[in-house]
């Protein structure tokens, strides 16, 4: 008889946070949720490279990061943007047009970003992460998540200021 699977702990222990990651930056639940498989099947498969030179979890962290970028990128060849790939970034209570608007809005806004700074502004306003949290998730410094912010805040400002 053999002993539990250690797979099986592994999943258990990550699923959740992973889910709540990939769906702050992918917006959609159920792009997420296929994400988030396919992190712990690149896992499994790599699992012998795996050196332990960082934790599972950052391990884990990582993978899903690369995964939902690369969802990010193939959405932005597509252009198949969904409004609702977006975690609300304004008023929590609107009515059903205004939040249609505001979301088309801060979509429009934010055509123009790069992979990075749509990834800081999705994590900072989705997920509500701090700009350590967000550094040590992309594996940058603190300072170059404030200018990527920054420089995309900024141009998103720019781009709703020739909004009609």
């Amino acid at each position: 008889m053999k002993g539990p699977d250690p797979w099986e702990g592994v999943v258990r222990g990550h699923l959740l946070p992973l889910f709540r990651l990939c769906t702050v930056i992918l917006g959609d639940p159920q792009e997420a949720e296929d994400a988030v498989q396919e992190v712990f099947l690149k896992a499994f498969r790599a699992q012998r490279w795996f050196r332990r030179r960082s934790t599972t979890s950052t391990w884990l962290t990582r993978i899903a990061i690369n995964i939902c970028r690369d969802r990010l990128r193939g959405r932005r060849r597509r252009r198949e943007v969904m409004v609702e790939s977006l975690p609300p970034l304004v008023d929590p209570n609107p009515g059903p047009a205004e939040s249609l608007a505001s979301r088309q809005l801060v979509l429009r806004a934010m055509e123009g970003l790069s992979a990075r700074e749509e990834m800081v502004v999705r994590l900072r306003f989705g997920g509500g992460l701090t700009a350590r949290d967000m550094a040590g998730i992309l594996g940058c410094s603190v300072s170059s998540v404030k200018t990527h912010l920054r420089r995309a805040l900024r141009k998103m400002a720019e781009r709703l200021e020739k909004e009609p």
